[in-house]
This record gives structure tokens, C-alpha cells and sequence, in this order.
């Protein structure tokens, strides 16, 4: 398994892309036939949704259970760090209340 950056490599982006989507699969995630940044495990009160954009991933889930064993498992194979809640994403601005999210 890859844990070193690729950074600067003509085919870094693919070569990280193919290494995330491996592990995600070895995790039991199913890409999206629709959207091949998407990825889905569970469903109901187990479900977990991962989109990744170029060196983020982002984490929607139904139990706050589900992202830290998912932390735990990448920090197995990949550097990452954690900016917590999201406020941006895709140039678009994300805001959260108790039980509201708005872009």
C-alpha cells in the first residue's frame, strides 16, 4: 500500500484516486455506477456516503461511530489530517444547526 505523497508525478492524482478507491472496496464500500466519486456502505441507522474531490474527502454519515472507525482505517494507509465540520465544499458554503444543514 501506498503511504507516501505522490505529489508533483504526471499520474499522481490517478495513481491516489486508484489507491483510495481500493481501500475504500477492501472497506465495503460500493462506488456509485453514477458518480464515480461516491461511495456508499450500509444503509438505515448504518449508512456512510464518502465523496472524494482531488485531495478531500468528505464524510456524511448516520452515527458519529461509523467516521471514526473509518479514521481509523485510512490513518492505517494514508496521511490525512482533520478540519472537522465542513464550511466549504466545491466552492460552495455549507452551514449547520441542529437539525438543518444549508449550502
Amino acid at each position: 500500500m501506498l503511504k507516501k505523497k505522490l505529489y508533483g508525478l504526471k499520474q499522481a492524482l490517478r495513481a491516489r484516486q486508484n489507491n483510495i478507491d481500493e481501500h475504500l472496496h477492501i472497506l465495503g464500500f460500493v462506488k456509485s455506477p453514477s458518480e464515480v466519486t461516491l461511495y456508499v456502505r450500509g444503509m438505515g441507522a448504518n449508512l456512510i456516503i464518502v465523496s472524494i474531490y482531488i485531495d478531500n474527502v468528505l464524510v456524511i454519515r448516520s452515527d458519529e461511530k461509523l467516521t471514526k472507525e473509518l479514521k481509523v482505517e485510512m490513518l492505517k494507509v494514508f496521511e490525512m489530517t482533520n478540519l472537522c465540520l465542513m464550511s466549504y465544499f466545491l466552492k460552495m458554503e455549507v452551514k449547520k444547526n441542529h437539525d438543518r444543514i444549508f449550502v
